[in-house]
């Protein structure tokens, strides 16, 4: 801006200049012409007076060298001159001076040279003799006159020039300086000039328009964030190019995101042949979906294509773990399967022990021994059925009746009650702590406490112990079993609460064990939102620990 005001004040500064010398030259001149003239004309009448008094003797007897004086006859020819000599002068009659002057008293013309650098005036005058006194001056012409000063007014011009050009710099950055010093942050507070008024006012105006865009932008964008951050699933949004605009928190743990990745082609990030061809079936189709295990999860991958009306194209990703839900249906899968292996065990065991009696080929003396097969099975089979109802059960709860627990109470009445059970194996059981209430389901955890004091009881050794353990903890309480049983392989540690898995399975067949008590445990506990860890070594005892969170 500084430098087209520079430029317009220079400019106007030269045209002004230019101009005024143009009509100070033109003004001198016409004065100077003018005063030329009347000088003329006086001169002119003081000749005529003399000559009329005197004769033409009288123009011999003057001495004026700037002008020349001719005395012409009516017949145009000349009779004296103070210059030439009058032989060698040409008849004056055709001269346009001459015959106005005939005509009307007084002539007048100018006549330029060749080279138009020099112009003569001429003034005639009619005598009363009917004569024609003409007189004539020379000088130089206005174009002669420019060149002659050409020097100086190129001086004075180039002068003109560089004192211009400091002037308008001066002057511009004096007009701009208001400019500079305005407060955009308090527009209404500046003192500027009137001109401007609207402007800022409109700039104010929109400035508010854009602030309030700001922060509804900002405000949506931290809708976005905070809703994308905390999503489970993970989402990325690529432009029409492929290049990253978007990746919540879940989308860069799945597919290793990272923050210098933004803008970068997907592809050259994930480099995956799969999700080339289903973004690429997207954009030609609008959508597609594909499944991958990734970091160990298995996830359903959907991808849709966006069109908006004003052209924008892209693409939306959406990674859904299904890993629960798989793991889910493939224990489904196995439950059921196992608890038609399991109950098509013992029914074989009922079916042939019934029929071998019924058809007499068991000895007398075996019959009871076979009867109590049938027993014991039939049993097992309760047992199992119960178990099954218990999970089902602990499957369809959504929400808990809670009450205040006392599981050192809960824990002693499980003692009590499988104190005869333990004696039998010779195990001794001890019980440290104290009364702690914690808010929980009394039939639940008597299940659970039941199921892991029986394990402990039945997988462990001769004359064995098992300790009990309850503990107030800064956020919470520990309940902990521990034995001097069997033990587990650490690589079963985790397998060991799934639904029929048994780590010995001929003793847990032998036990009467159903493969579902540390199933009901996990359940149970996880409606409470305690967390279960273990720590076993094989022939070193099994250690569990219950933490209930207050």
């Amino acid at each position: 801006m500084t430098k087209k005001m520079i430029k317009s004040i220079f400019s106007v500064s030269v045209v002004v200049l230019l101009v005024s010398l143009s009509i100070i030259v033109g003004i001198l001149y016409q004065y100077f012409e003018d005063s030329q003239e009347k000088a003329l004309k006086d001169q002119a009448n003081v000749v005529i007076k003399g000559v009329e008094l005197n004769g033409g003797a009288f123009i011999d007897s003057l001495v004026l060298d700037q002008y020349r004086i001719t005395l012409i006859g009516a017949d145009g020819k000349v009779k004296k001159d103070n210059i030439k000599t009058i032989e060698h002068m040409d008849n004056h009659f055709d001269r346009e001076e001459f015959q106005e002057a005939l005509k009307t008293g007084i002539g007048e013309s100018v006549r330029y040279s060749n080279s138009m650098t020099e112009r003569t005036m001429y003034y005639a005058k009619k005598m009363s003799n009917g004569e024609i006194l003409r007189i004539s001056t020379s000088d130089k012409s206005i174009t002669s006159i420019v060149f002659g000063l050409l020097q100086p007014i190129l001086i004075i011009l180039l002068l003109a020039f560089l004192l211009s050009a400091i002037l308008s710099k001066k002057m511009s950055k004096k007009i701009v300086a208001p400019l500079y010093d305005i407060d955009l942050d308090n527009i209404e507070g500046n003192d500027v000039y009137e001109e401007i008024a609207p402007l800022l006012n409109r700039i104010s105006a929109q400035r508010k328009q854009i602030n309030h865009q700001i922060k509804e932008l900002a405000r949506r964008k931290d809708e976005f964030d905070q809703i994308t951050s905390n999503m489970s699933e993970g989402m990325i949004l690529l432009d029409g190019n492929r290049n990253i605009v978007v990746a919540n928190p879940a989308a860069r743990k799945i597919f290793g995101i990272k923050s210098k990745d933004f803008s970068k082609d997907f592809i050259l990030v994930d480099r995956n042949y799969e999700m080339m061809n289903a973004i690429d079936k997207a954009f030609a189709t609008g959508s597609d979906k594909l499944f991958q295990s990734r970091c160990g999860r298995e996830y359903q991958i959907d991808i849709y294509k966006i069109d908006t009306e004003k052209g924008y194209e892209g693409i939306v990703i959406f990674a859904f773990d299904i890993t629960e839900k798989i793991f889910s249906e493939r224990n489904r899968r196995e439950f059921t399967a196992n608890v038609s292996h399991e109950l098509k065990s013992p029914l074989q065991v009922i079916i042939g022990s019934a029929e071998l009696i019924e058809k007499e080929m068991v000895p007398k003396d075996d019959v009871p021994h076979f009867i109590s097969n049938i027993n014991k099975e039939a049993h097992r089979m309760v047992r199992l059925i119960e178990d099954i109802i218990k999970l089902s059960q602990l499957d369809e709860i959504s929400d808990l009746q809670l009450e205040a627990v006392d599981i050192y109470e809960v824990t002693r009445e499980v003692v009590n009650d499988l104190e005869t059970f333990a004696r039998e194996k010779n195990i001794a059981i001890d019980v440290d702590g104290a009364k702690i209430a914690i808010k929980g389901v009394r039939l639940m955890l008597y299940q659970a406490f039941y199921n892991l004091l029986n394990n402990a009881i039945n997988y462990n050794r001769e004359n064995g112990r098992v300790k009990i353990s309850i503990k107030n903890l800064e956020n919470g309480v520990l309940w902990q079993i521990k034995d001097t049983g069997i033990g587990i392989d650490e690589s079963e540690h985790e397998r060991i609460f799934e639904r029929f898995y048994r780590v010995d399975k001929s003793r847990s067949k032998e036990t009467g064990g159903t493969g579902l008590g540390l199933s009901i445990v996990k359940h149970t506990m996880n409606l409470h939102n305690a967390e279960i860890a273990v720590r076993s070594k094989v022939g070193e005892g099994t250690e569990i620990d219950i933490k209930f969170v207050l």
